[in-house]
């Protein structure tokens, strides 16, 4: 499995369920606020450390970060027409904590 950038020392994967999608699907996934490991180590208070890859690892996906706040442990990814590989489940990669 490719490793999206070397910059970026953590990853973890999300699946994805992509049933009815047809070819193309928007995709909204809200971090949990108790995920401590994520939580604590991101770097930037805007979230420019985070990252969305496809199922490769490697491939940045299309995405925006809705109602972004470190504060509150608030995040929703909202991943654009996203091309899914089949109908069924599949996986992408979230990175976050940015060597600086």
């Amino acid at each position: 499995m490719s490793w999206y950038d070397n910059a970026w020392l953590r990853r973890q994967s999300i699946t994805v369920d992509t049933i009815g999608g047809g070819g193309t699907v928007d995709i909204t996934i809200a971090v949990p606020v108790d995920w401590d490991q994520f939580w604590n180590e991101i770097n930037q208070t805007d979230g420019r450390d985070i990252r969305i890859c496809d199922a490769d690892g490697r491939t940045l996906l299309t995405y925006n970060l809705e109602s972004f706040s470190l504060a509150t442990r608030t995040l929703i990814i909202e991943v654009d027409a996203y091309a899914a590989p089949g109908l069924g489940m599949c996986q992408i990669w979230i990175y976050w904590n940015k060597c600086t």
